[in-house]
């Protein structure tokens, strides 16, 4: 199996960051339905010194990978 990922993250504001994020992962067989590619688009924004809000849209392709769906959280630092 052979997987990998990268991410890019900017910081527009002190308190905004947004960002993207590439995975995958695949095998020799990769038509038995195991292989992943998925790309995540979101950020935070921190409202307090110490608690973030995060977000996140995720997109992906093939068997293994969400088609599409939302991420929302919160951080807290302590």
């Amino acid at each position: 199996m052979f997987t990998a990922g990268g991410s890019l993250v900017k910081q527009f504001t002190p308190k905004l960051q947004l960002g993207i994020e590439l995975t995958g992962a695949m095998t020799k067989q990769f038509e038995l339905g195991k292989g992943h590619l998925q790309t995540l688009l979101g950020g935070n924004y921190q409202f307090k010194q110490n608690i973030s809000f995060d977000f996140g849209i995720v997109g992906g392709k093939y068997a293994a990978s969400p088609r599409a769906g939302v991420q929302l959280g919160i951080s807290v630092d302590w």
